[in-house]
């Protein structure tokens, strides 16, 4: 659902005013080219290159199916995405987690033990349930995330998955 919300924003304020009166198969490389490079430079830098490609995957997704139902060639052939930037993730050391676990308030000290140490992501965390936490094989089950205020499933069948509890991790929970 949340993926299908962000298509639809993608598609409301960014690819229907740009092509919205265009007949699809009239939509030239040169188009998508120039559009492309005015969504980096209209933003001033605040639209990344991630966000620009995920804006152009979805225009390249209905450019493909207009030219599959339509029998034309899709203009998007042979564009490719925009370089992205690594991002440096430097996650908290042991020791620096001991301190945040130390100081936290007790009836948040459980939460952050199974952020910290099961790797779960923040929806999948905030979106469990007792009934995904199976004590006998000391497993989480992702199986549903909390996201924009509402349950939902997991993004994709490889997003459902069983985490190992630590000794750490089982104890607390």
């Amino acid at each position: 659902r949340s993926t299908a919300e962000g298509y639809r924003s993608y598609l409301d304020s960014r690819l229907i005013p740009e092509f919205g009166e265009i007949e699809v198969s009239r939509i030239t490389k040169s188009h998508i080219l120039d559009y492309r490079s005015s969504l980096a430079k209209a933003s001033n830098g605040k639209l990344k290159a991630k966000t620009v490609n995920k804006v152009m995957k979805f225009l390249k997704m209905v450019l493909d199916e207009a030219a599959t139902r339509h029998d034309f060639t899709s203009p998007y052939q042979g564009i490719k995405a925009l370089k992205e930037e690594k991002v440096h993730i430097e996650p908290f050391s042991l020791q620096e987690v001991k301190i945040l676990l130390d100081s936290v308030r007790e009836d948040w000290k459980a939460y952050f033990i199974v952020r910290f140490f099961t790797g779960a992501r923040t929806g999948e965390i905030d979106g469990l349930k007792w009934e995904y936490v199976d004590f006998e094989n000391r497993q989480i089950l992702i199986r549903e995330t909390f996201s924009k205020g509402r349950w939902e499933t997991t993004k994709n069948d490889s997003s459902q998955r069983e985490i190992d509890m630590s000794k750490l991790v089982y104890d607390t929970l």
